[in-house]
């Protein structure tokens, strides 16, 4: 009610929306666990070697094998195979169709297989990608540079594509542009870009969640960009996403913060 009473709305139905949770940037195994123990869908690590969360093959592996060891063992959550690549059957649909399929599948797949790992890239080759995922054992690709929507065909995984959000994005030019991906990627990122920088996200700063309300009408997404254990309520109610992800937002000092990452799960 307090939050609704801050956005200027009426309050109708006490049900809590509650999204996918991404918590990215992971690097240890502790945090990892903590993720996982706490109900996060996904967990993301990054392959970017020139980013500050750099995460090397062996390193991953070695959280990825720890954190499903521990889950099996602790009956935290399942860990039942499924078909990694995506299922094209839906592809002649038109593309809010698509996306909400796919959106549709990926929640199963995280309830079958939770936590899910993601792998971030950053205009790599395919060739790169595909061996750091199978060495790795991930179970999503995250696009997060410049890489086109056809560039997914080539890779051994179902892909996440970055959608970069700038102060002047028009809402109508980010659907049409999303819909070109369909039948190509699994899911889109939102993520907040400043306007003529370089930067390819992850600056910690939260775009218009009005604009990811209205793209997330039309095609379910993931909200990423500044958010953090005290605006993720408001962002959630907001846009009402498919998805939450975050990485700065739950650390202190530049490393991951395990109060933070429940804090965030559970709001």
């Amino acid at each position: 009610q307090i939050i609704h009473s801050l956005l200027g709305r009426e309050y109708t139905d006490s049900t809590k929306y509650n999204p996918l949770v991404k918590i990215c940037g992971i690097r240890d195994e502790q945090s990892a666990l903590v993720a996982a123990r706490n109900g996060a869908d996904f967990i993301g690590m990054i392959f970017v070697p020139k980013s500050k969360r750099f995460v090397t093959v062996e390193s991953a592996k070695r959280i990825v094998d720890f954190v499903r060891s521990e889950c099996e063992e602790s009956k935290i959550c399942t860990t039942k195979e499924d078909d990694s690549k995506q299922n094209d059957s839906q592809s002649s649909s038109n593309s809010s169709n698509w996306f909400r399929s796919q959106s549709s599948n990926l929640s199963k797949r995280a309830r079958i297989r939770k936590p899910l790992f993601v792998g971030v890239f950053l205009n790599q080759t395919s060739q790169e990608i595909n061996e750091v995922a199978n060495s790795v054992g991930l179970d999503l690709i995250q696009l997060h540079g410049s890489e086109e929507f056809e560039f997914s065909r080539e890779l051994c995984r179902p892909a996440i594509k970055v959608v970069h959000m700038e102060e002047d994005t028009n809402v109508d030019d980010v659907f049409e542009r999303i819909s070109s991906g369909k039948g190509l990627v699994t899911a889109i990122l939102l993520d907040s870009k400043k306007k003529g920088s370089d930067s390819s996200g992850g600056t910690g700063i939260p775009f218009d969640w009005e604009k990811a309300h209205d793209i997330n009408k039309m095609i379910p997404v993931f909200v990423a960009g500044g958010l953090t254990p005290n605006n993720v309520p408001v962002a959630v109610e907001i846009t009402k996403p498919f998805a939450v992800d975050v990485s700065s937002g739950c650390e202190t000092n530049g490393l991951k913060d395990h109060q933070k990452i429940r804090r965030f799960i559970f709001n």
